[in-house]
């Protein structure tokens, strides 16, 4: 749910769905709720050989069985999107055309971590969600919040004062 409470169609990139898994959050998605990847997306998230050395991959698995991570085949014009930009930015992988695509096609939200990508995403008019506000969105209880953008702050070696502000924002958070 967006802050305004209504129902809001996310699609996610690979880096995030990784990062996500990594932190233990995937229950930021629900069968009414779910995250959309598309299947550039699932082929480079759930490496069949990766599987058994990485426990995030079995828990994407796992919550795409479940059905709170729906994978979604391009369509068509969205194939023509992601050709085209394969072409004009050859350093963008296909997992972010693909988001990009189904994103801009479908009138979604793409959860994006690469800034490239998001630029890009932004400039085709695709509203671009970050992880840490993905998880004040879709995080109810402040200490599970915490200790998830502490995390995630891990994962990425966040510088420590930027960590931090994010920290002084949950607090306040519990304030409204």
């Amino acid at each position: 749910m967006l802050s305004n409470g209504s129902a809001h169609r996310l699609v996610v990139d690979t880096g995030p769905l990784i990062y996500i898994s990594k932190i233990d959050a995937l229950d930021l998605f629900t069968s009414d709720e779910p995250a959309h990847i598309s299947d550039a997306v699932h082929r480079e998230a759930v490496l069949p050989q990766a599987a058994y050395r990485f426990p995030e991959i079995a828990a994407i698995e796992t919550a795409i069985r479940a059905g709170r991570i729906k994978v979604s085949a391009l369509r068509p014009d969205e194939r023509e999107v992601v050709l085209d930009l394969g072409r004009r930015m050859p350093g963008l992988g296909l997992g972010e055309r693909g988001t990009i695509a189904v994103a801009s096609s479908r009138g979604w939200s793409a959860v994006l971590f690469d800034r490239q990508a998001g630029r890009i995403a932004q400039s085709l008019g695709v509203r671009v969600v970050g992880i840490v506000e993905l998880l004040f969105w879709r995080t109810a209880d402040e200490a599970l919040l915490e200790s998830r953008i502490r995390r995630f702050a891990a994962l990425v070696e966040m510088r420590i004062e930027a960590r931090d502000q994010l920290l002084e924002r949950v607090k306040e958070r519990s304030r409204w």
